[in-house]
This record gives C-alpha cells, structure tokens and sequence, in this order.
C-alpha cells in the first residue's frame, strides 16, 4: 500500500473496514467497499498542491463534500474524520481526536463510465447535453477574467512535477501562452459578460458514468474528475423524457 508514512496506520484501518480493493492516484488513495469507497488525500507535496498538513486535507475533504453534495448527493455521502477513540482504537467518524480525514463516496462500477460503453442513444444525448446546459447555467459566475494565466503556469508546474518531459512542457506553455495572450480582451469580454463560470472544465466520456436509477430510466452522472474540479449531471423522466439536473466537482 503505497500509503505515506505519516498515514499508514489510518490507511491500514481504512483498508479493513471496506475489505474490497484499493484504488490509488497520484494524490488519493481510494478504498473500495461492496457499496461504498472512502477517499483519503496522500500526505504529499507535488509542488503544485501541498496535503502534508492534516488541517489542510481536513478544510479540502470538507470542501469537496460541499461543493459536490448540493448537486450529487446520491454520490457524495460524508466528509467524515478518523479518529482515535479513549481505548485508542480507530474509528471512522467518533469524538475523539481526528488522525485525519475521508470523503465517503457511493462506489460506482467501472463499466459504467461512458468511454467504455455503448454509444448513447440521441434520447440519451439530448438529455446528457440538457444535463451540461444547465450545470453551467446553476454554475457561479466568475467575473474577472486574468485567472487562465495562473491555470496555465498550475499546469505548467504540474507537468514538470509529474515528470514530464521538460522541453514538451515547455513547448506547450509557450504556445498555449501565446495563445491566452491572443484571446485576451475575447476572455474578459466573455468574463465581463457572466460567460465564465466555475464548473467541470473535464467533461469527457472517461469522466461521465451511466447508472441504473431503478426506475425505469437511467441517471447519467459525471464521477470525480482528475486532478481538478469535476462531477456531473443527473437524468430522470420528465414527459418520457429525461430531466437534466446539475452535479458539481471533486479532486481526486
């Protein structure tokens, strides 16, 4: 288990309490339960992101859960601490001092995720295109509009920390410089406009999922994205038609 140090005794907890499989990226390590999955932030700092305080993976775990719960709450259940009771044993959740923290989540199964599945039908486009329409529109507006300069040189950290090729990092951030510098005055305009909002700048078919609501129809739902902020929309039946409903993002 590729658990840092630090956190080795709450991932061996997290380990046996869902029993099914760990799942690990470069900044979580998710653990697998028949229904469920608890996600932990790794005790690591890449640079361009630092969890090695246990107080700032506390305040982001929680955010997380807020950001996402109002808009997919069938997905994000809890952002719950690991603590150490008065017998000195872990539990998830308790009174006692927490250790660190996890962001329980409802476990989705890997074949549902569109990249892996058969084409929608265009019912089921229409209504996934009515499910992003009004994710953006539920979306925050954000007004000022010199914020791509920052995600870019964030990329450009993130690439070489990730241990990318320098000179392909390089060449990218130039050209995609030269190219936010050209659309400038279009992206405050569009800013100034209310066009820029904060959402899922990910939405490929590897970060949509497909899920039985049980009800005769089915549910599309954006899972957490990587590394940034992502979720998705919910469907249900509106006329024979499904009814598009906005979810919100994650970090994993």
């Amino acid at each position: 288990m590729a658990a840092p140090d630090s956190q080795r005794e709450v991932a061996e907890f997290l380990a046996r309490i869902t029993g099914q499989g760990l799942v690990e990226t470069h900044i979580s390590l998710v653990f697998l339960g028949a229904d469920e999955a608890l996600k932990l932030k790794k005790a690591v700092d890449l640079g361009f992101l630092d969890f090695t305080r246990v107080a700032d993976r506390a305040r982001l775990t929680q955010h997380e859960y807020a950001l996402n719960a109002p808009h997919a709450g069938a997905l994000y259940l809890g952002a719950l601490p690991v603590t150490r009771g008065a017998d000195g044993a872990l539990r998830l959740g308790g009174d006692g001092p927490a250790l660190d923290w996890v962001l329980r989540m409802r476990r989705l199964p890997p074949d549902a995720f569109l990249d892996g599945a058969p084409p929608l039908p265009p019912r089921g486009l229409d209504a996934l295109a009515d499910a992003v329409v009004v994710l953006h529109a539920a979306a925050p507006a954000v007004r000022e509009g010199g914020a791509m300069r920052d995600t870019l040189a964030g990329n450009r950290a993130a690439g070489l920390s990730a241990g990318l090729p320098a000179p392909m990092v390089e060449a990218w951030f130039t050209a995609a410089s030269a190219r936010r510098d050209a659309l400038h005055d279009w992206l405050l305009a569009r800013a100034a406009a209310g066009f820029r909002r904060r959402c899922h700048g990910d939405l490929h078919l590897g970060n949509i999922c497909l899920l039985d609501g049980g009800t005769g129809h089915h549910r599309h739902r954006l899972r957490p994205g990587l590394p940034a902020d992502g979720s998705g929309p919910a469907l249900g039946p509106r006329r024979r038609q499904p009814r598009a409903e906005p979810l919100g993002g994650a970090q994993w």
